[in-house]
This record gives structure tokens, sequence and C-alpha cells, in this order.
């Protein structure tokens, strides 16, 4: 091992490697002579306490991170440009990304909904959610921006779910709520179980087929949920 090269570890890039080596750190003799408060100062933050284990053979999670978005885009098919049917698009990704958030465990503080038209125009606009994992919630702050966007043949919809926070950070306050978050649990576990869209928003309807599932460019899609690509 110590005859590795530092950019030789996974996760030690040439940005990191210079950070290491202004520190004095060249090898991986140095590297593993560094105290765990050494390292922390190294790295810039608590990462660096967890390289002091792993080089020991310590076998520990990476500290938790936070997500701060979960969005969905779609490219329409020509059936789906016109005004009206791309909105039954956009209801549909508003739903996958609302079940990717409530999967992951978080709830959402804005949403953002962005189209880009058939004349390669753009408009996009943000409002501010009740900290929530309410589809139907979400679902009329959707309408309300959707009615502000410009009436053309629609190209491209986005809908991203921003200001993520976990669950407990907002606590229900009201009976309304809890049960809120008890359906939405209950309908993600129907579709899960019985097929995508067993339940679904009526709007969406004429769209169920649009935007499914794509194999990315980054980490594989979560396969426990039904058609929600990532």
């Amino acid at each position: 091992m110590l005859a590795l090269k530092l950019t030789d570890l996974p996760g030690i890039n040439r940005g990191i490697n210079r950070r290491l080596r202004a520190k004095g750190i060249t090898t991986m003799e140095g590297l593993y002579a560094r105290s765990k408060r050494q390292l922390k100062d190294a790295w810039g933050s608590v990462l660096g306490e967890y390289w002091y284990e792993w080089i020991r053979g310590e076998h520990l999670l990476g500290p938790k991170t936070r997500r701060q978005t979960i969005g969905h885009q779609h490219v329409l098919a020509p059936k789906y440009r016109a005004h009206d049917k791309a909105w039954g698009v956009a209801v549909r990704l508003l739903s996958k990304a609302a079940q990717r958030m409530r999967r992951e465990g978080y709830v959402a503080g804005k949403l953002f909904l962005a189209l880009q038209y058939a004349d390669r125009s753009q408009w996009g606009d943000w409002a501010l959610l009740g900290h929530t994992a309410d589809t139907v919630e979400m679902y009329e702050t959707l309408v309300t921006l959707w009615q502000e966007a410009p009436v053309a043949d629609v190209l491209m919809v986005a809908v991203t779910l921003m200001d993520l926070s976990p669950p407990d950070a907002q606590l229900p306050l009201f009976e309304g709520e809890r049960h809120s978050r008890q359906l939405w649990a209950a309908i993600d576990k129907i579709n899960a179980r019985y097929g995508v869209d067993k339940v679904y928003i009526a709007t969406m309807h004429g769209q169920k087929d649009a935007a499914p599932r794509r194999i990315p460019f980054g980490r594989p899609p979560d396969l426990r949920l039904a058609d929600v690509d990532e």
C-alpha cells in the first residue's frame, strides 16, 4: 500500500492532491503518519477524519450528504407538444419527482417549472411550497405556475422540487398534514406493488405513457420505484 501514489486512491483527484501537497503530504507514508486532526485540516472538512480510519482498514460509511433538488425533464414527442397535452406531461413529471422525493425521505419547500418551446424560446419560474410531500398540494402550485407560462407548442418540460429537507425538520402541526403523509405513503406502496400509476392524478390520464424510464449516464435508477427514472 505504501508504494501507491496518493492519486491511486479512489476519491483523491488532482484537486485534493494539490491540497494535500500544500500541507506537506506527498506520499502514502506521509498520509498515514498524519493525525486525524491533521487530515481533517488537510481536507478542510470532516472527510479527512474518515480518511484517517479508511487507510487503517476501518470500514466506515462516509459523511451523510443532503440532496438539494429532485426533478425530471422530458423532451416531448410531437403528439404531446400542444400546450394542453404538454400540461399532462408536466403533471406526470411532478408525480414522478414527488414519489422519488418521498422515497428518499424529504419534503419540498419550492417548486420550479421550466419550459422550452418549439421555437426554442424558454420560460421558467418557481413558487414556494409549504415544506410538503403532498402531491396534490404540489399539483395546485404547478397549476398556478402553468397558468403564468406563455401558451404555445412545448418542446421540453422540466419540473424540479427544491429546498428539500427531512420531514422531521418540518413536523406536521395539524391532523390534516399527518393524514396527507399517510395517504401518499399508502399510494406509493400501491404503485410499487401493483405497477406504475395504478393511482394517479386524473389530469395526466392521456399522458401516462409519456416520459418513460431512461437509462441515465450517472447512478443507476432505483428499480424499487415503478417507472421512476433517475
